[in-house]
């Protein structure tokens, strides 16, 4: 009996799961598109010289310059457990929560300070780090273990399709980093421009600045959300749509299968009660009941596994609403579900021959 509970509430869990699913998606791809507030991302290895010369434009209303480091160890000082995650050093880190895809807006808490850093929920978790705690960053895998900076933590934010992630202020980047690894001041630059001026302009304006064009790559944000929207419309009519309807007929066809079997291995003793003066009414009524609990232990022990979940692996990528939602459509299935398994109780239980099973 437990085991057949423990295995209706894992089909519970990945019925909730496939309803979420498209909800997960958006969170990771979209929803840092659409928060951020730059117009245009440039990547390519940018000197600090061409970073002022853009950020002093007239046609430039906002920029924030990133060092993205990968590789990095981030570690909690207290008992020295470290995970490599990937680093941004940001010439501001008020633009930083506006601008970037590493927004303010993802903040779980707290927020984003000057000589503070901001991390993502992943590395909260793993690190054991609160708003407040000390972390620690090592450049230990590019073979300089004696560097490391130490910094408060100020705000954490959602993780999404990036991975681990640290946004950190640029003054924090030792002297000695910068001297025995040569490299750009900047691998990337998030800025808005006068909304006069049109994309190819603006685009020249940028080039003239930094240099040769084909060192750099360009994208629109508001091109980004446009792909990403169109890809989430083609899953949510595809596989999304599948995985949703497949897994709720799978979650009712097994449950009615299951009870018709339950009803099978026990009408012999609904047979010999009855004969011995219980009314069908009451046996029926008795099962029923036997079957809401089943169901009942199903849903709360599914629920129970999909918190744990939701905890462990995919913590605040759900927003409330969609959960809400969610729970809503699940709560109509299983009415659905219910509805028809008492249906199917009722109507097997009358078609039980007392006179045949009380012979065999």
């Amino acid at each position: 009996m437990f085991l057949n509970i423990v295995i209706f509430s894992f089909i519970f869990l990945l019925l909730i799961a496939s309803f979420l699913f498209l909800d997960v998606y958006k969170d990771l791809r979209l929803i840092p598109y659409q928060t951020a507030q730059y117009d245009i991302h440039v990547s390519g290895d940018i000197s600090q010289d061409n970073f002022s010369t853009l950020k002093n434009s007239p046609a430039i209303t906002s920029v924030v310059g990133v060092k993205d480091w990968g590789g990095l160890l981030a570690s909690n000082p207290i008992d020295n457990n470290q995970i490599e995650c990937d680093v941004w050093f940001v010439d501001n880190m008020d633009a930083a929560g506006s601008l970037t895809i590493k927004n303010r807006d993802l903040l779980l808490k707290g927020e984003f300070e000057e000589k503070h850093g901001v991390i993502s929920y992943s590395v909260a978790r793993m690190l054991k780090l609160n708003i407040g705690d000390t972390f620690c960053i090592s450049w230990k895998l590019y073979g300089l273990a004696d560097q490391k900076i130490s910094c408060v933590v100020s705000g954490i934010v959602k993780d999404s399709a990036y991975g681990r992630h640290i946004v950190i202020d640029q003054t924090f980047l030792p002297n000695q980093i910068k001297q025995q690894i040569k490299g750009p001041d900047y691998t990337s630059l998030y800025l808005t421009y006068e909304q006069q001026m049109d994309f190819s302009d603006i685009k020249s304006l940028i080039v003239s600045d930094l240099g040769a064009e084909e060192n750099y790559t360009f994208s629109e944000r508001l091109k980004i959300i446009s792909w990403e929207q169109s890809h989430i419309e083609n899953v949510s009519q595809g596989g999304a749509l599948k995985s949703k309807y497949g897994m709720a007929g799978l979650y009712v066809l097994v449950l009615i299968f299951y009870i018709i079997a339950s009803i099978n291995r026990r009408k012999k003793i609904y047979a010999i009660l009855h004969a011995c003066g219980i009314p069908k009414l009451f046996l029926v009524t008795h099962y029923i009941m036997a079957t809401f609990l089943f169901f009942l232990l199903v849903n709360i022990i599914g629920l129970f596994l999909a918190i744990q979940y939701y905890k462990i692996s995919f913590s605040y990528f759900w927003s409330l609403m969609s959960i809400v939602q969610m729970l809503g459509i699940i709560l109509v299935i299983n009415l659905i579900v219910l509805v028809t398994i008492s249906a199917i109780v009722v109507i097997f239980m009358n078609r039980i021959s007392i006179p045949n099973l009380l012979k065999e």
